[in-house]
């Protein structure tokens, strides 16, 4: 009876030893089973956010682009009798004050390669991408490289965010936020570098590019979608500006606007899209230029001329054709952005230093006379439906490069010399059909002026030829503008 029981005892126990291991082996298939359900995801939202693709997307009628002003501009500007001026009021004008100009060195440097550094060792496959002029270098994941399976759909394109999902991509994100930031990039430039390194991976691919873009734009943090249509995939943005022009989305109380990255515009007028947002990706494009990007120096030079009092100056002027095909494929944004605008220091510092020479000890009001007279004379005045066949706003760089500029661009041009030159405060007026100046003088100047927050700002038209400060164009005399303020310089 003994050994009966002892053997029971004996035979339990062996079962109890047994089962912490066959507890842990079964464990073990389990998180086997598990990790292989995840199937390799680098981030858990990537299956939860590839299981939400896989559903009904819906299709939604498109906006039409939205039209910046109604009203047509003038073809013809007319020209100014200086003669019914009134004359200035009996008082001190302060003289300009001397001002700082950017340093730039004497001759251009070669762009380097952009090589980013991420702080770790790169593995996959190298490739060199040319960004407007300037060579950047990436290493990728070979998991990223492949076709778009099937037709475009919902399923093939949750079936492209699986692949990436599960590559090796944040290094390459590393890598992208690096080279924007070493080109000094604002987000539609970091945008657009994507996009350029998606059409290098993807070679002779249409809609993968796109896709690439999307996704990486959500893995550094910003609020974009995808839809399709006609075969053909796009890229949705969320804005925190204006896009004109272009067709749009409302979603979940956000605008998202199908942006061409090329700047090719594309007419649709339905697509299909899903109506969700993937975690932590909430950041809105912003359109603003801080600075031009720093990318190969191709250099243009003009000189521009114009004439004051019966003299003739003239301005040379180092600009960038590579900054010039960037801006180009820019999106018409919100009018502020253009008059807050930096130049590169090689082209503002060419043309501030001859103009600063030319202003040197004037009074405020006769130096204002004096950019005015280059802002309306030295450039050939066309509206943009006779120069581009479309409204196109131009950064005050691209008045400089094109032949001929219009109202809009020659405000913003001449809002930049003023600020950086006279170090006094400008405001946009936005006319129907029309956009001028107003500047705060040092000190009252009589003539056409209005008040904006407290504070009186003279009319400066650099559209209106041979106007002096406060001379009102006649078509837009008596009519109340719409005030807007510049973004800070810097």
């Amino acid at each position: 009876m003994r050994r009966r029981i002892q053997s029971k005892i004996f035979i339990l126990l062996s079962l109890c030893l047994a089962l912490p291991a066959y507890s842990q082996q079964d464990y073990q298939k389990w998180l086997q089973q598990q990790q292989s359900s995840f199937q390799d995801f680098k981030d858990k939202r990537d299956k939860a956010f590839t299981e939400f693709l896989q559903k009904d997307w819906e299709a939604f009628q498109t906006m039409q682009g939205v039209v910046r002003d109604t009203q047509p501009k003038p073809t013809v500007i007319p020209e100014a009798d200086t003669e019914k001026l009134p004359p200035p009021p009996a008082t001190d004008i302060p003289q300009v004050k001397d001002v700082e100009l950017p340093a730039v060195p004497a001759a251009p440097a070669p762009a380097p390669v952009v090589k980013p550094d991420t702080g770790i060792p790169q593995k996959g496959t190298s490739v060199q991408v040319e960004f407007y002029g300037s060579p950047v270098r990436f290493t990728y994941d070979d998991a990223i490289r492949g076709s778009l399976d099937g037709a475009v759909s919902n399923q093939s394109i949750s079936d492209y965010w699986a692949r990436l999902g599960k590559s090796d991509y944040e290094p390459l994100v590393r890598q992208l936020q690096s080279a924007g930031q070493q080109l000094e990039l604002n987000d539609w430039g970091y945008a657009v570098l994507i996009y350029h390194l998606g059409r290098t991976v993807y070679s002779g691919a249409e809609n993968t590019p796109v896709l690439f873009t999307w996704f990486m734009l959500l893995k550094s943090g910003y609020n974009a979608r995808v839809g399709y249509g006609s075969g053909q995939v796009y890229l949705l943005l969320a804005s925190r500006n204006d896009v004109y022009d272009v067709p749009f989305l409302n979603l979940n109380n956000h605008r998202y606007y199908l942006i061409p990255l090329d700047g090719k515009k594309k007419t649709l007028a339905e697509v299909t899209t899903y109506d969700g947002d993937y975690p932590g990706a909430d950041t809105a494009i912003n359109f603003r230029i801080q600075h031009s990007p720093l990318v190969k120096d191709r250099a243009v030079r003009k000189t521009l001329q114009f004439k004051y009092r019966g003299q003739t100056y003239r301005v040379p002027v180092d600009l960038n054709a590579n900054v010039m095909n960037f801006y180009s494929v820019y999106p018409q944004t919100d009018i502020p952005i253009y008059f807050g605008a930096l130049m590169s220091d090689a082209t503002g510092r060419s043309l501030l230093s001859p103009l600063k020479e030319i202003i040197r000890e004037k009074p405020e009001t006769e130096a204002v006379n004096i950019l005015l007279r280059f802002v309306q004379t030295a450039f050939r005045y066309e509206t943009d439906q006779a120069q581009f066949s479309a409204e196109n706003y131009l950064f005050p760089e691209e008045t400089l490069y094109y032949p001929a500029s219009d109202c809009e661009d020659r405000a913003a041009l001449f809002a930049y010399l003023v600020r950086n030159l006279l170090g006094l405060e400008v405001v946009g007026l936005d006319y129907p059909g029309h956009v001028s100046t107003a500047v705060q003088f040092s000190s009252n100047v009589g003539r056409d002026h209005l008040s904006y927050h407290g504070k009186t700002y003279t009319i400066c038209d650099p559209t209106y030829i041979q106007a002096d400060y406060g001379m009102t164009m006649p078509s837009v005399k008596g009519k109340q503008p719409k005030v807007f303020e510049l973004p800070s310089v810097g």
